[in-house]
């Protein structure tokens, strides 16, 4: 609506959001274009694990446990946890 002339309160009160929020949309289509209007994931914080740990948990969830060695049928999380902990300590 703000591209066909309409103020940007109309078009925040036609889209049922705050005229902040669609100043915040019109800013990001402005600097980036339609793209700048996806959700985008947030970083979030940083593995803990680097990445050949990674990779050497997902085998050991791949392989399943030993049921003479890791006393479990399946894994839980509490199990791969402490798995996890005893590598690292």
């Amino acid at each position: 609506m703000v591209l066909e002339g309409n103020s940007r309160e109309d078009a925040a009160r036609h889209a049922a959001m705050d005229r902040q929020t669609l100043r915040d949309y019109v800013h990001q289509y402005n600097e980036i274009g339609v793209d700048g209007q996806r959700s985008r994931r947030a970083p979030g914080r940083a593995p803990r694990l680097a990445t050949a740990q990674l990779q050497e948990l997902r085998a050991l969830v791949v392989a399943g446990p030993n049921p003479a060695l890791h006393h479990v049928a399946r894994w839980r999380c509490v199990d791969l946890r402490a798995e996890v902990a005893a590598v690292l300590a």
